[in-house]
């Protein structure tokens, strides 16, 4: 399960000839407010981003789709990210994360295994 929170999509747009950001905090920088798209469709923004070992993840605000939840979406679900769109790419479908658990503010912490382990359990088996 560890596999899910590892970022294995993101790297520099080489073609567009820009550099990789070197830091977890430029990284978060660079992607916060890109779109999410799923494979049917636009799921929302992203509010804020972790580039952490073993512990990456995206948290979504869906806005008006879910009636401003928001939604956490694992590292390890991410397909690709085009800096020139600016929109990140799962490989999931819109209900999967929509069904998903809700990300409660203030909930999240790197070292909460009851809390990653409810996200984690739930798209690992995608």
């Amino acid at each position: 399960m560890s596999d899910i929170w590892n970022w294995s999509a993101y790297g520099a747009d080489e073609s567009a000839g820009s550099a990789a950001p070197e830091t977890s905090a430029q990284l978060n920088a660079q992607i916060v407010g890109y779109d999410v798209e799923a494979s049917d469709g636009n799921v929302g923004k992203i509010d804020q981003a972790s580039f952490e070992t073993s512990s990456g993840f995206l948290v979504v605000d869906t806005g008006w789709w879910i009636f401003g939840k928001k939604r956490l979406i694992p590292a390890g679900l991410v397909m690709r990210v085009d800096d020139q769109t600016k929109s990140v790419h799962v490989s999931c479908l819109k209900e999967t994360i929509k069904s998903a658990p809700d990300f409660e503010e203030g909930s999240w912490e790197y070292d909460n295994d009851v809390y990653r382990a409810r996200h984690g359990d739930y798209y690992g088996g995608l």
